[in-house]
C-alpha cells in the first residue's frame, strides 16, 4: 500500500481527545481520587464521562516503564532517601500524560496533582490551588475566619502531612513548572523546606531544573529523569494497538512524528483516515506545522526568528558563523543565544541542531514560499562547509556528510539524528562480540527473511574475523549498550581465508586480489527496536569509515540503503554477489577512491548550487515555443515537478528560451519560469468565480500539491471524470496566458 497524502484535515480525533483530556485534566483526576462512577437510582452504577476518557487514554497508552519506576520509588521512598524528581522533557513528549497513568493507578489519598498552565502569581495562589485539591474536611479549616499567608501555608502543610501519614505517603505533582516563574524562589527557600519528607516531590519542566536548584545542597536531593521520544519498537506498539501492522507503516509514522508521542498521534490519525486514498501522509497543511507541539508553534513565526530558522533549516547542523554566512549579515550574541533556546533547537557536543521535524517542515516551506531564496541558501551553505571541510584536516571527513546532507534526496531527508548527542562510537572489544552476533542475527532474521531460525547466515565469521583483524569492528553505544555494528575488513591473507568460509562472502574473497578490492564491508548489524533512531548515525559514520584511498565494495540483502549507496557513487559488483543458505540474495556494490575521494565526488554532486560562469549560459536543449499547442504540450510535464524548477534546469528547458536575460542576469531560467507560472496561476484564482476554480485546481494539483487529484476533487465537490476534465481545461488556460504573456499581449 503506497502512502501519499498531504491532507487539509486541520483537527483530529486525537487531537481533540487530547486537548479535552489536557482541559479537564484536574477535573478527571479528582475523579480518579474519589472513583470515576456514580451511583445512580436505585442503586445502579452510573459510568461518567471522566471513566470515558481514562479509558481512551489506557488504551493507546504505550511504554514511559522507566518513568513510571522512577515516580513509584519516589512514592515509596522512606525518609532518609527523601528526593524530589525532576521529570522533563520536550514540548508534547507525553509529560503530563505519565503523571495522569500514575494518578489513575496510584491509591486514594496518595497523589495530589498540581497543574501550572495558568501560572501562579503568588503563593496564595499556589496555596488555593492545593486547597482544591484537599478533601472537604481540610479545607473547613482554611474557610474558618481570616489567615495570615504564613498560617495559610502551615495549615496547608499539616494537612499535608496528615495525609501522607493517613496514606503511608503523598506524592504532590507540580506540572508545568516553568510558568511557575513567579514563585520558584519561595517554593525552593521557603515552602519546600518546611515539609515533612513523607510528602514526595515531583516537578515536571521542559528542561532540567537550572543553576538555582544546584546550590546549597540542593543537587544532591534531586534525581532529574529526562523523558525520550518513543523508541522503534515503542511506535510498533503503539501503531499495532492501531491497526497498523505492516513494516512500511512503521517507518512512516516514525518518519512523520519523530517519536514524539503527540505528532504520533496525528500522523497515526492521518493514516487511518487518510490510507484508503494512497497518498503520501503528511502533519503539515500548507503553511501550518500543525502536527508539531503547540509549544514550538507559538515560537516558530517570531522574528527575527523566522529568518534564521529558515537558515539554520537548510544545513544539518550550525553555530553562528555559519548562520552568519548564510544569512549575509552580523548577528549580535543575545539574538542568536535567544534562538539557541527555543524549545526546538539543541546543543549536540559541538553544534546546534534543529529537531528533525522542525527541519523537514521549515525546508518544505521554504521551497514552497521562496524557492529562489532557498536555492541561494543552500548554495551559501555549501561554500561555508567546504571551508570548514578545508580548514580542519583532523575532522573533514566529518564535515563531508554536512555537505551531503544539503543533496535534497529523499532517504537524507528522512533521516533521523535525535540520538546523535547521545551515542558513543568507539572499535569493538572481542568481549563485544557476543553482542555483534546477536544484532546481525536480529538484523537479518528481521529484514532478510531467513525460512529457518538456525540459518545465521554469516555470524559465526565475526568472531573468526576480529581476530584477524581487530580495529576491523566498529560499534554504537547508547547508554552503555551497544546498538549497532559496522564492520570494514581489510582484504590481507587471514581475513581472506576466513570469507572464503562463507557462501555469501566467498565470491568477494577469491576475486578481491583480482579485482583490486582492499576492503570489505560485508556485515552490520543493529537492534531493531531502534533502527529509525540510529539512521542518521549509522550514515554518518559511515561516511566517515570511507576516508580511505582504496576500492570498497558492501554487502547488502536489503534494499533500503542501497539509494544511500548509489547517491554517494557506488556501482552494482555483480562478481561478489553472494548466497545464504536459506537463499537471501546478499548483493554488492563497490566505489573506487583510490583516484577520486568521496568529498571530491560529493563536490560534483553538488556542483549545481554553486554559482559560475556556466549558470549563466541557457540548458541545452533550450528554445522558444512556436505556437500555443507547443507551449501546452511542453508545460504538462514541467507543472508536474513544479517545485523541481530552480534546482533543475533541464526540466524547463524547451520554454528557457523566453528567460535568456534571466539566466544572463544569473536568476536562472528555472527560476524566472516558476515565477511567471505562479503568477499567472495566482490571477486565475482571482478572476471571476467561473474562471476562478481553474487557479485554484493548478494551485491545489501543482503548487501545494497537498493529495492526489482524486484527494483534490472530494475536497472542491467535482466528481472525478468533471476535476479531469477542468484540469485539462485549466492546463490549456495557463499555456494560452504564458503564449500570450511572452509574445507583447496579455491574456
Amino acid at each position: 500500500m503506497r502512502l501519499s497524502i498531504r491532507s487539509n484535515y486541520s483537527e483530529n480525533a486525537t487531537e481533540k481527545l487530547s486537548r479535552s483530556i489536557s482541559q479537564n485534566y484536574q477535573f478527571v483526576l479528582q475523579w480518579t481520587k474519589i472513583g470515576c462512577c456514580g451511583v445512580g437510582r436505585g442503586g445502579t452504577s452510573v459510568m461518567r464521562i471522566g471513566e470515558l476518557l481514562n479509558q481512551a487514554q489506557r488504551s493507546t497508552f504505550i511504554g514511559r516503564k522507566t518513568e513510571l519506576e522512577a515516580l513509584d520509588r519516589l512514592q515509596e521512598a522512606d525518609h532518609r532517601s527523601w528526593k524530589i524528581l525532576n521529570l522533563h522533557g520536550l514540548s508534547g513528549i507525553g509529560k503530563t500524560t505519565v503523571l495522569r497513568m500514575f494518578a489513575e493507578r496510584t491509591s486514594i489519598g496518595r497523589c495530589l496533582y498540581v497543574p501550572g498552565h495558568d501560572g501562579h502569581p503568588s503563593p496564595a495562589a499556589f496555596v488555593q490551588c492545593l486547597l482544591r485539591e484537599l478533601e472537604p474536611a481540610d479545607r473547613v479549616l482554611f474557610e474558618q475566619g481570616e489567615r495570615s499567608q504564613a498560617d495559610l501555608i502551615q495549615e496547608l502543610n499539616g494537612s499535608l502531612m496528615r495525609r501522607a501519614e493517613e496514606a503511608g505517603g503523598i506524592v504532590v505533582l507540580l506540572d508545568e513548572f516553568e510558568q511557575w516563574v513567579g514563585i520558584e524562589g519561595w517554593i525552593r527557600e521557603e515552602w519546600i523546606p518546611s515539609l515533612s519528607p513523607s510528602v514526595k516531590l515531583c516537578i515536571v519542566t521542559r528542561n532540567a531544573l537550572g543553576a538555582e536548584w544546584s546550590k546549597g545542597g540542593w543537587n544532591r536531593l534531586i534525581d532529574r529523569l529526562e523523558m525520550k521520544p518513543f523508541t522503534t519498537a515503542e511506535v510498533r506498539g503503539f501503531a499495532e494497538k492501531h491497526g497498523l501492522t505492516e513494516p512500511e507503516s512503521v517507518r512512516v509514522l516514525y518518519r512523520l512524528s519523530g517519536g514524539i508521542p503527540l505528532s504520533l498521534s496525528i500522523a497515526c490519525d492521518r493514516m487511518l483516515k487518510q490510507a484508503v486514498h494512497g497518498a503520501e501522509i503528511s502533519l503539515f497543511d500548507g503553511e501550518t506545522p500543525n502536527g508539531l507541539p503547540l509549544e514550538w508553534l507559538g515560537e516558530l513565526l517570531i522574528e527575527p526568528y523566522y529568518e534564521l530558522l529558515e537558515a539554520a533549516c537548510v544545513v544539518w547542523r550550525f553555530d553562528q558563523e555559519i548562520l552568519e554566512a548564510i544569512v549575509r549579515r552580523p548577528l549580535s550574541v543575545p539574538v542568536f543565544r535567544e534562538f539557541c533556546n527555543l524549545p526546538f533547537v539543541a546543543w549536540h557536543r559541538d553544534h546546534w541542531r534543529i529537531h528533525d521535524l522542525v527541519r523537514k517542515w521549515g525546508v518544505d516551506d521554504l521551497q514552497r514560499r521562496k524557492p529562489g531564496q532557498y536555492a541561494e541558501y543552500r548554495a551559501r551553505a555549501l561554500q561555508v562547509v567546504q571551508r570548514r571541510e578545508s580548514g580542519d584536516t583532523l575532522r573533514s571527513s566529518e564535515w563531508t556528510f554536512d555537505k551531503l546532507a544539503l543533496h535534497e534526496d529523499e532517504f537524507i531527508r528522512q533521516l533521523c539524528f535525535q540520538w546523535d548527542g547521545e551515542t558513543v562510537i568507539r572499535e569493538c572489544a572481542f568481549s563485544d562480540m557476543e553482542r555483534a552476533e546477536r544484532l546481525y542475527h536480529s538484523f537479518h532474521r528481521r529484514f532478510y527473511r531467513a525460512d529457518s531460525s538456525e540459518d545465521r547466515h554469516a555470524a559465526e565469521l565475526l568472531r573468526p574475523l576480529w581476530e584477524a583483524d581487530p580495529s576491523s569492528f566498529v560499534g554504537m553505544w547508547r547508554d552503555g549498550r551497544m546498538v549497532a555494528f559496522c564492520a570494514v575488513i581489510p582484504l590481507h591473507s587471514k581475513t581472506v581465508a576466513v570469507l572464503k568460509r562463507s557462501p555469501i562472502t566467498a565470491p568477494l574473497a577469491s576475486r578481491c586480489e583480482e579485482e583490486q578490492v582492499r576492503y570489505a564491508i560485508p556485515f552490520a548489524g543493529m537492534d531493531t527496536d531502534v533502527e529509525y533512531e540510529i539512521s542518521g548515525i549509522l550514515a554518518r559514520s559511515l561516511l566517515i569509515l570511507l576516508n580511505l584511498q582504496a576500492r570498497i565494495v558492501n554487502l547488502l540483502a536489503e534494499s533500503h540503503w542501497m539509494p544511500y549507496l548509489r547517491l554517494m557513487g557506488y556501482e552494482r559488483a555483480a562478481w561478489a554477489d553472494g548466497a545464504a543458505g536459506d537463499g537471501t540474495i546478499y548483493r554488492a556494490y563497490q566505489i573506487d577512491l583510490r583516484d577520486d575521494s568521496l568529498s571530491a565526488r560529493i563536490d560534483r554532486l553538488l556542483s549545481g548550487l554553486s554559482r559560475s560562469d556556466a549558470d549563466r549560459e541557457l540548458p541545452s536543449g533550450a528554445r522558444v515555443p512556436t505556437s500555443p499547442e507547443e507551449t501546452v504540450r511542453l508545460l504538462k510535464p514541467i507543472l508536474k515537478r513544479f517545485d523541481r524548477l530552480p534546482y533543475e534546469p533541464a526540466l524547463g528547458a524547451e520554454l528557457s528560451g523566453w528567460y535568456e536575460a534571466a539566466v544572463h542576469s544569473g536568476e536562472g531560467a528555472g527560476l524566472a519560469l516558476r515565477q511567471d507560472l505562479l503568477r499567472e496561476i495566482e490571477r486565475m484564482e482571482t478572476e471571476r468565480e467561473e474562471e476562478a476554480v481553474y487557479g485554484k485546481i493548478l494551485k491545489l494539483a501543482y503548487v501545494r500539491k497537498v493529495g492526489t487529484h482524486e484527494t483534490i476533487a472530494e475536497r472542491l465537490n467535482l466528481s472525478v471524470p468533471t476535476y479531469y476534465r477542468y484540469l485539462s481545461v485549466a492546463t490549456r488556460k495557463l499555456a494560452l496566458r504564458m503564449w500570450q504573456l511572452k509574445n507583447g499581449s496579455g491574456p
